[in-house]
């Protein structure tokens, strides 16, 4: 559970308190690994992080990217890496929960049994991919915390927005356990972008953006139901697509290369002979249905 740590003592006065908060530009950056018992979320709000968790099966490495969050549960240990090639800005909450005063509207979303299945799930990290609201709740809320420091005094509009942030992830987490209940539709959508866009300059990254998933994510999804990795599925469609053009065209070997979403000769023509067997030449030779002399090959 990542907010509720007294499960069995109920809802009746449950309450959060933000303990930390911050907005942060990271150049680069690398911590050893820590705990702490309040539980965090940490929010790309744009470049790269890597977060690093040691859960029960042992150290478990998320990679998030613009978008995407964490959700860690008090006492896990967990590190965070910044590389210098993809610096990021992170949003980042840490908290805990009261149980010194009830305050109604807290009462009242502890009843409803979506918000209630959400608080009481089991996983200690929850990754997710945010469809734009909670990063605007989080921004809003950090100032909101930043103004009730400054002036000395509490804030009822921090309590709401803590409110309105819950609801967030409560959303997004049920849509994705909806989702992931559905393996194949994201499977079906990783192909249907592959078949679009595989002869282009095509990376995980933006695959794994056009299906909503982590890039580490997609790749073990991917990977486990096809028995390929992803960029290896791509070249296997562009080699496909080269036979095609090299039996059926007279285009010359780098124009061939070029269409099929090669950035060089010599990269496509290794691929091509590792993959087939034999080079691009020699395949149009035996198989090619169009005759093509051999100054124009070169």
């Amino acid at each position: 559970m990542i907010f509720i740590t007294q499960k069995e003592s109920g809802y009746e006065k449950f309450r959060m308190k933000i303990e930390r908060y911050y907005a942060v530009n990271y150049p680069f950056y690398t911590m050893d690994f820590h705990t702490h018992s309040e539980w965090e979320i940490m929010y790309v709000a744009y470049g790269r992080a890597k977060i690093s968790c040691m859960e029960e099966a042992g150290e478990k490495i998320y990679e998030l990217r613009e978008g995407e969050y964490i959700l860690i549960e008090g006492n896990i240990p967990h590190k965070l890496t910044v590389e210098k090639e993809t610096p990021c800005r992170m949003l980042n909450l840490e908290g805990r929960e009261l149980r010194d005063k009830e305050v109604s509207f807290f009462q009242s979303l502890t009843k409803e049994e979506g918000m209630r299945s959400f608080l009481e799930q089991e996983s200690s990290v929850i990754a997710g991919r945010d469809d734009g609201r909670l990063h605007e709740t989080l921004s809003e809320l950090i100032r909101e915390l930043k103004e009730r420091k400054r002036k000395k005094e509490a804030s009822l509009l921090a309590d709401l927005l803590m409110v309105q942030m819950l609801i967030h992830l409560k959303r997004q987490w049920a849509e994705r356990k909806i989702n992931e209940g559905n393996i194949s539709f994201y499977i079906r959508q990783a192909q249907e972008y592959l078949e679009e866009n595989f002869d282009s300059d095509i990376t995980v990254a933006q695959v794994a953006e056009a299906v909503n998933l982590s890039e580490g994510y997609l790749q073990r999804l991917y990977k486990k139901e096809k028995g390929i990795s992803l960029m290896d599925k791509v070249l296997w469609m562009r080699i496909e697509k080269a036979k095609l053009l090299l039996e059926n065209s007279t285009l010359p070997v780098i124009d061939v290369a070029v269409a099929a979403g090669f950035n060089s000769r010599q990269h496509f023509s290794s691929t091509f002979t590792r993959l087939t067997g034999c080079s691009p030449a020699a395949w149009r030779k035996s198989k090619g249905n169009i005759q093509v002399s051999e100054g124009f090959e070169k």
